[in-house]
């Protein structure tokens, strides 16, 4: 009888054993995949802030070359282009 119950413990014991071994290898993986959507979130996030800053430096270079051409600027750009 006292060999049953060894049994069943060591079966039991192994099984909550096997459990701990999934749980860790599951965290892992989410660490890694959090890592991975941060990275992706933040080379998309510094694409748009780029292509708005190409957007806003070209606009403001044609205007400057207009106004070397004799094109007056409005007043919204006068703040915002330096010579």
């Amino acid at each position: 009888a006292l060999a049953v119950l060894n049994a069943v413990g060591e079966n039991e014991l192994s099984e909550q054993a096997a459990r701990l071994v999934a749980v860790e290898g599951q965290l892992t993986n989410i660490s890694s995949l959090q890592q991975r959507t941060s990275s992706l979130y933040n080379k998309t996030r510094q694409f748009g802030i780029t292509a708005a800053l190409i957007e806003i430096l070209s606009a403001m270079s044609s205007l400057e070359g207009n106004a070397m051409k004799g094109v007056r600027r409005n007043k919204f750009w006068e703040g915002a282009v330096t010579k």
